[in-house]
Protein backbone atom coordinates (compact mmCIF):
# COMPACT_ATOMS: atom_id res chain seq x y z
CA UNK A 1 0.00 0.00 0.00
CA UNK A 2 1.30 3.56 -1.03
CA UNK A 3 -0.31 6.56 0.18
CA UNK A 4 0.34 9.99 -1.57
CA UNK A 5 1.58 13.32 0.68
CA UNK A 6 -1.97 14.17 1.06
CA UNK A 7 -3.07 11.91 3.48
CA UNK A 8 -3.72 13.37 6.84
CA UNK A 9 -5.97 12.01 9.80
CA UNK A 10 -5.33 10.50 13.07
CA UNK A 11 -4.73 6.55 13.77
CA UNK A 12 -5.27 5.45 17.26
CA UNK A 13 -2.27 2.42 18.16
CA UNK A 14 -2.54 0.06 21.07
CA UNK A 15 0.98 0.15 21.85
CA UNK A 16 2.28 -2.96 22.79
CA UNK A 17 5.62 -3.17 25.67
CA UNK A 18 8.35 -3.10 24.65
CA UNK A 19 8.30 -0.26 22.18
CA UNK A 20 9.14 2.95 22.14
CA UNK A 21 6.89 5.93 20.75
CA UNK A 22 9.31 6.76 18.84
CA UNK A 23 9.28 2.81 17.47
CA UNK A 24 6.02 3.40 16.18
CA UNK A 25 6.29 6.39 14.43
CA UNK A 26 8.68 4.80 12.35
CA UNK A 27 6.76 1.66 11.79
CA UNK A 28 3.97 3.44 10.54
CA UNK A 29 6.23 6.26 8.59
CA UNK A 30 7.79 3.11 6.79
CA UNK A 31 5.07 0.67 6.47
CA UNK A 32 2.97 3.78 5.24
CA UNK A 33 5.50 5.76 3.12
CA UNK A 34 3.70 8.52 5.00
CA UNK A 35 6.30 11.75 4.86
CA UNK A 36 4.96 13.40 8.10
CA UNK A 37 3.93 11.05 11.15
CA UNK A 38 4.06 12.61 14.92
CA UNK A 39 2.64 11.31 18.10
CA UNK A 40 0.83 13.00 20.74
CA UNK A 41 2.36 12.15 23.71
CA UNK A 42 4.98 9.62 24.82
CA UNK A 43 4.65 6.03 26.47
CA UNK A 44 7.33 4.89 28.14
CA UNK A 45 8.47 2.00 26.52
CA UNK A 46 7.55 -0.74 29.13
CA UNK A 47 3.69 0.99 29.28
CA UNK A 48 0.84 -0.71 26.73
CA UNK A 49 -2.09 1.78 25.94
CA UNK A 50 -3.09 4.29 23.09
CA UNK A 51 -1.03 5.96 21.38
CA UNK A 52 -2.41 8.73 18.73
CA UNK A 53 -0.42 8.84 15.71
CA UNK A 54 -0.57 12.14 13.77
CA UNK A 55 -0.07 12.01 10.29
CA UNK A 56 -0.02 14.76 7.49
CA UNK A 57 -1.02 18.20 8.32
CA UNK A 58 -2.41 16.67 11.55
CA UNK A 59 1.02 16.36 12.58
CA UNK A 60 0.71 20.36 13.31
CA UNK A 61 -3.04 19.61 15.53
CA UNK A 62 -0.70 18.24 18.38
CA UNK A 63 -1.70 20.75 20.97
CA UNK A 64 -5.50 19.76 20.60
CA UNK A 65 -4.47 15.77 21.26
CA UNK A 66 -2.22 16.24 23.60
CA UNK A 67 -3.73 18.00 26.72
CA UNK A 68 -6.46 15.37 27.99
CA UNK A 69 -6.80 13.40 31.16
CA UNK A 70 -5.29 10.28 31.27
CA UNK A 71 -6.65 6.88 33.16
CA UNK A 72 -3.94 4.60 34.41
CA UNK A 73 -4.69 0.64 35.23
CA UNK A 74 -1.79 -1.22 36.82
CA UNK A 75 -0.53 -4.01 38.37
CA UNK A 76 1.15 -3.26 41.57
CA UNK A 77 3.52 -5.36 44.05
CA UNK A 78 2.70 -3.23 47.35
CA UNK A 79 5.38 -2.75 49.64
CA UNK A 80 8.20 -2.81 46.78
CA UNK A 81 10.17 0.02 45.84
CA UNK A 82 13.03 -0.39 42.95
CA UNK A 83 15.50 1.97 41.99
CA UNK A 84 13.32 2.62 38.73
CA UNK A 85 10.32 2.90 40.26
CA UNK A 86 8.98 -0.25 37.60
CA UNK A 87 9.10 -3.68 37.21
CA UNK A 88 12.67 -3.74 35.70
CA UNK A 89 14.64 -1.96 38.13
CA UNK A 90 16.71 -3.01 41.13
CA UNK A 91 14.50 -4.23 44.09
CA UNK A 92 14.96 -1.46 47.32
CA UNK A 93 13.19 -2.06 49.63
CA UNK A 94 10.32 -5.21 50.53
CA UNK A 95 8.70 -4.27 53.21
CA UNK A 96 6.57 -7.63 52.87
CA UNK A 97 3.02 -5.74 53.33
CA UNK A 98 1.82 -8.42 50.93
CA UNK A 99 0.93 -10.65 53.72
CA UNK A 100 -1.18 -8.15 55.62
CA UNK A 101 -3.57 -8.19 53.00
CA UNK A 102 -6.14 -10.91 53.09
CA UNK A 103 -9.29 -9.31 51.71
CA UNK A 104 -9.97 -6.90 49.10
CA UNK A 105 -11.47 -4.42 51.90
CA UNK A 106 -8.23 -4.13 53.15
CA UNK A 107 -7.45 -2.42 50.06
CA UNK A 108 -10.61 -0.67 49.25
CA UNK A 109 -9.22 1.39 52.43
CA UNK A 110 -6.69 2.84 51.10
CA UNK A 111 -7.77 3.69 47.35
CA UNK A 112 -9.39 6.84 48.44
CA UNK A 113 -5.52 8.36 48.54
CA UNK A 114 -5.04 7.45 44.89
CA UNK A 115 -7.95 8.68 43.34
CA UNK A 116 -8.94 11.82 41.67
CA UNK A 117 -6.49 14.65 40.98
CA UNK A 118 -2.69 13.91 41.81
CA UNK A 119 0.63 15.32 41.40
CA UNK A 120 3.12 12.90 40.55
CA UNK A 121 6.91 13.77 40.26
CA UNK A 122 7.92 12.49 37.35
CA UNK A 123 10.40 9.59 37.86
CA UNK A 124 13.78 9.51 36.15
CA UNK A 125 13.13 6.77 34.67
CA UNK A 126 10.28 7.81 32.33
CA UNK A 127 10.26 9.21 28.61
CA UNK A 128 9.46 12.92 30.09
CA UNK A 129 11.54 14.93 27.89
CA UNK A 130 13.49 17.62 29.97
CA UNK A 131 15.57 20.24 27.89
CA UNK A 132 15.14 17.60 24.95
CA UNK A 133 16.53 14.66 26.99
CA UNK A 134 14.33 11.86 27.87
CA UNK A 135 14.53 11.11 31.94
CA UNK A 136 15.28 7.71 31.29
CA UNK A 137 18.53 8.25 29.14
CA UNK A 138 19.98 10.82 31.61
CA UNK A 139 19.07 8.20 34.30
CA UNK A 140 21.15 5.81 32.74
CA UNK A 141 23.77 7.55 32.55
CA UNK A 142 23.81 8.48 36.56
CA UNK A 143 22.93 12.09 36.14
CA UNK A 144 19.76 13.19 37.83
CA UNK A 145 17.73 16.22 37.75
CA UNK A 146 15.14 18.03 40.17
CA UNK A 147 11.94 17.55 38.52
CA UNK A 148 8.48 19.50 39.38
CA UNK A 149 5.30 17.77 40.16
CA UNK A 150 2.61 17.36 37.12
CA UNK A 151 -1.25 16.78 37.84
Amino acid sequence: MRCDNSTDGIILIDKPEGMTSHDVVEFIRKRFRFHKVGHAGTLDPMATGLLIILVGKFTKKFALFSGYDKEYNAVMRLGVSTDTGDKEGNVLEDRGIAQYIKEAEDIERVLPYFRGEIKQLPPMYSAKKVNGRKLYELARKGLFLAREPNT
